[in-house]
């Protein structure tokens, strides 16, 4: 697409795909501001393919199952995604228009007819992103059938999970912390895994029982290790999307009068980035880069439960559960290594690598640093389908923690202290209660009344189905935030002080005021990263029923000769049309903090569902 081109902004619609299209442009006001195009990571042209080849093997002998095989898998990803639109996005403010010795004076739309932005900004690939992975593993176990009420399994699995690697030489560039280096894949004296030191000591032991305490009572049980990878930018896209293998080019203003140039002359050229063939390149000044440590651990998770069943009549089950697993060496830790610690005085000679290198960017790890955790009681009734109905209700008490995996979690890391970020997950609800239910109203022919209706009566009244599924959630976790961030004086944001004594919430739980705002406040004193840990409330509790009534009618068609049948479906979402509030302002910093302006769910939506099944 040459949208750019044809509306008069040359220079940016190269003729690929990734460059097509429209400009996301921004024009202020002070009045009629209004936006087109489409501005933040645009277009995204991502394609992922995997290639497996899977050998597994089944052996009986006597009392023994014995399972083994193999499982091989080639990762292609090609992720044409960066933070900054390949498009273009322009921004047009009124000071261009304006003048130094009047206040508050000029036009955006005056800049914007004039063709004078004020900002641009533009991603660039300047090779093809086109990474690959390798995946080996090999695996053996047993299923041991003891005696006829105990059998036990048993196994051990091999992963081998290869660093990220380029098609292409070069194709991808990590940075050297002992040298400041960025270094190039497979170029000079890089090795091809960008220096990321591949591991092969990835075993995942698993075991696991099976008693039958009676006829009707089971005892289960098991735990095991599971080795992965994970996508987008924990693996993948996280190399090949900064300097020099893509840039971002930005352009200011020189002066707040003056436009950044003519909107009809384009943006300028940037400078082509040179591949020395060394593998070794000076990072550029004020840019930020992207780094795997060379030692980085494979992100697994170990998994467990204990599980007793019993049976009551022909199907009716009874169930508690205990189920656990724990996240180890997540790789989703994403945040700036050189980042200043809180302390007096500038910013920029307490960043560590300043100090080292003389740089004056920003360095982004992905590294394996993160950790959760998660437990739970669980208590499942079932009854399957048999006299016209069925209900299955799961009631499960839980707590999962993590240390805001990502940098995801509301609060944002402190690099020098990631453990301090450790707890309750901004996901976790400690308690949901899911059931689910299907009855057939029994009325019809072939059901206990209304068996002998004539065809009309049965048309109207008979043969309904009543569904549902209804659920009950405890809040989530709700995380404390502070944006005066001036007495922390570092270059990540500060966190609340918890004020002891005070109750998080008010007397009056509502949408006017939910949290209190005594209960945290600002540190005092500089330099002092707050003690309020993440997740230490919990946001207004979630009450949803969705239900429907249904019915099939069995029709003659010209396909007679097949079973056709019309449903018709009333299907109600949050049928009893409850205020699910969202979660409350978290800022202690807003004067309205602790107030709601939102919802978890949609109030009632009925829609009407008609299906012909032939």
């Amino acid at each position: 697409m040459q949208t750019n081109n044809q509306v008069g902004i040359p220079g940016i619609n190269d003729g690929s795909a990734l460059a097509g299209g429209l400009a996301g442009i921004a024009v202020a006001g002070p009045v009629g501001s209004f936006q087109m195009g489409i501005f933040g990571s645009v277009p995204r042209l991502d394609l992922s393919m995997m290639i497996q080849v899977v050998n597994n093997w089944t052996k009986t002998v006597g009392n023994h199952e014995l399972r083994w095989g193999g499982d091989v898998r080639r990762n292609y990803e090609n992720l044409f995604t960066l933070n900054q639109s390949t498009r273009g996005e322009f921004d047009f403010n009124q000071s261009v228009t304006g003048s130094a010795s009047v206040s508050n004076s000029g036009l955006s739309m005056a800049s914007f007819l004039l063709g004078s932005p004020s900002f641009f900004q533009r991603g660039q690939f300047i090779l093809a992103p086109d990474e690959r992975a390798t995946r080996i593993a090999g695996y053996g176990g047993d299923t041991w059938r003891i005696t006829p009420k105990m059998t036990v399994n048993f196994g051990l699995r091999w992963d081998y999970i290869s660093p990220i690697t380029p098609k292409k030489a070069g194709g991808d560039v990590n940075y050297d912390f002992n040298t400041g280096d960025l270094i190039l894949a497979g170029v000079g004296d890089v090795s091809k895994f960008d220096n990321v030191q591949p591991r092969y000591n990835n075993f995942a032991e698993r075991v696991g029982f099976a008693y039958k305490l009676t006829e009707k009572t089971v005892l289960r049980g098991g735990l095991g290790r599971s080795y992965f990878i994970n996508g987008f930018d924990a693996a993948f896209n996280h190399l090949d999307s900064s300097y020099p293998i893509a840039q971002a080019q930005v352009v200011n203003q020189s002066s707040l009068y003056a436009p950044i140039f003519p909107l009809d002359q384009g943006p300028p050229t940037p400078a082509a980035p040179v591949f020395p063939a060394s593998g070794h390149l000076r990072p550029p000044a004020n840019d930020f880069v992207k780094a795997f440590p060379f030692t980085r651990k494979t992100s697994s998770i170990d998994s467990w439960n204990l599980a007793l069943q019993r049976q009551f009549g022909r199907d009716f089950t009874l169930t508690a559960a205990y189920v656990g697993n724990k996240g180890n060496n997540l790789d989703y830790s994403y945040y700036n290594v050189d980042a200043a610690p809180p302390g007096p005085g500038d910013l920029l000679s307490r960043r560590p690598y300043y100090q080292k290198f003389g740089f004056t960017g920003q360095i982004y790890v992905n590294d394996t640093n993160d950790h959760s955790n998660f437990n739970s009681a669980q208590l499942e009734a079932s009854k399957r389908f048999s006299g016209s109905y069925s209900i299955d209700s799961v009631f499960t008490w839980a707590k999962a923690l993590d240390d805001q995996i990502g940098n995801r979690g509301p609060q944002g890391n402190n690099p020098y202290d990631l453990a301090g970020s450790y707890g309750v997950s901004y996901l976790n609800r400690a308690v949901v209660w899911t059931t689910t239910h299907t009855l057939q109203i029994p009325y019809g022919r072939g059901r206990a009344f209304g068996s002998h209706a004539n065809g009309l009566v049965d048309a109207v009244f008979g043969g309904w189905s009543f569904d549902g599924v209804t659920t009950i959630e405890s809040g989530l976790a709700l995380s404390p935030t502070d944006s005066d961030s001036s007495n922390l004086n570092a270059d990540f944001a500060q966190r609340p002080n918890r004020v002891a004594g005070v109750s998080f919430y008010q007397k009056a739980k509502n949408r006017y005021g939910f949290l209190n705002p005594a209960a945290f406040q600002t540190p005092a004193v500089c330099c002092y990263w707050g003690n309020a840990h993440p997740g230490t409330m919990r946001g207004p509790a979630l009450y949803n029923a969705d239900l429907s009534l249904g019915k099939a009618f069995q029709i003659k068609t010209p396909l007679y000769a097949e079973p056709t049948s019309l449903e018709v479906r009333w299907e109600n979402f949050n049928a009893l049309n409850h205020t699910n509030l969202g979660s409350p302002v978290n800022d202690i910093n807003n004067p309205q903090y602790g107030q709601i302006f939102s919802t978890q769910s949609d109030l009632r939506r009925m829609q009407f569902d008609l299906h012909l099944r032939f």
